[in-house]
């Protein structure tokens, strides 16, 4: 995805499927790779990330670099 222009639709991320490590049972957790795409898209490298809702036992907060 480097260089290009990010569309609407992530489809290139897949859901967590049932046997998936990552998986934690929550019915809304969220595939890793698209809560890191996000934070990757709206945050600068350094910046200090927090997850208020720190959902699905997943990093609420993190650096970035």
């Amino acid at each position: 995805m480097d260089g290009g222009v990010m569309g609407d639709v992530w489809s290139d991320i897949p859901p967590i499927n049932s046997q998936a490590q990552e998986r934690l049972g929550y019915p809304t957790q969220k595939p890793l790779a698209l809560l890191e795409r996000i934070v990757q898209a709206s945050s600068n490298e350094g910046d200090l990330v927090l997850d208020p809702f720190a959902g699905a036992e997943q990093p609420c907060m993190r650096r970035r670099s």
